[in-house]
């Protein structure tokens, strides 16, 4: 072969090298989720249609420890037991950020729901800093939108779940017969009785004062399937990010507190101040 030959073969090799690492690098990541999809026109930020989801969390707050440790403005009831935080569609892929935020441009309009359901919004799903429309709107435009469902839809579901998994009446029924009290709780048995009742374990997440040392239960997540409305398990649900891992600052210790303390109240805020994130699963 002459000397323009071999010059020709080597050209041709690196030439496809370069198109197998090209190739490697755009191919699909394993796992339920797929590759992070493209940014629509480059745009950073794009969320993904309302209803591209892969599963939902139901987020519920024990509104004690969250009124123990911010400037609440409305007295929590013991009767109200744990309150709906939210409903969150979950991407699970392989973006940083894996969860939709504002996929379409609708504000809350509670003229659209019915009045036993806004009668139910209105004990189980309140807001203890902020007027009632300011976080329903909040919750509605960073995560109702991204649903898929109207909104008469999405905040029956929500409020039908909220009723069919009563965290504090399923807590007070286990066998561990756990009832807020200024005692510590064992949170093995405090996510056992969860997992009893409802099938699958919960993630809990706690506030740990720095000051006393004690964890405190703050929020109790579960994984949803997105076409049943059933919970589910959360090892099948995250089965590509790590979006159902706690953040180091809120895990739990092996002990937490489930009490109902006294409540100092503070100034309501004169105008809503909840803001979506500035992000999306979907392009990052």
């Amino acid at each position: 072969m002459t000397m323009a030959g071999h010059l020709l073969a080597f050209a041709l090799l690196l030439s496809c090298a370069s198109a197998a690492v090209e190739l490697q690098r755009h191919k699909p990541h394993s796992g339920r989720g797929g590759q992070c999809p493209p940014c629509p026109q480059g745009s950073q930020g794009t969320p993904p249609p309302p209803g591209g989801f892969n599963f939902y969390f139901l987020v519920r707050q024990w509104p004690y420890t969250f009124c123990t440790f911010k400037k609440c403005s409305k007295a929590p009831k013991q009767t109200s037991g744990f309150t709906l935080h939210g409903l969150w569609p979950n991407l699970d892929n392989h973006c940083p950020d894996d969860f939709p935020e504002v996929c379409d441009s609708s504000d809350y309009d509670s003229s659209q729901i019915s009045g036993t359901v806004l009668a139910d919004m209105k004990s189980m799903w309140t807001s203890y800093i902020s007027d009632d429309d300011c976080f329903l709107n909040h919750e509605w435009e960073c995560h109702g939108t991204c649903s898929g469902l109207s909104q008469p839809d999405y905040f029956q579901d929500v409020i039908a779940l909220h009723k069919q998994t009563d965290i504090a009446a399923a807590l007070a029924s286990s066998q561990y017969n756990i009832v807020p009290s200024g005692s510590p709780v064992s949170t093995a048995d405090f996510t056992q009785a969860l997992a009893d009742a409802f099938g699958y374990a919960p993630i809990l997440h706690c506030h740990n004062d720095k000051h006393s040392g004690d964890s405190y239960i703050d929020e109790v997540w579960q994984c949803v399937d997105k076409n049943t409305l059933k919970i589910m398990d959360c090892n099948d649900a995250c089965t590509v990010h790590s979006s159902c891992a706690v953040h180091p600052n809120q895990q739990c210790d092996s002990s937490i507190i489930y009490d109902t303390p006294h409540i100092s109240l503070h100034p309501a805020p004169s105008s809503c101040t909840l803001e979506c994130h500035e992000k999306s699963g979907a392009c990052h």
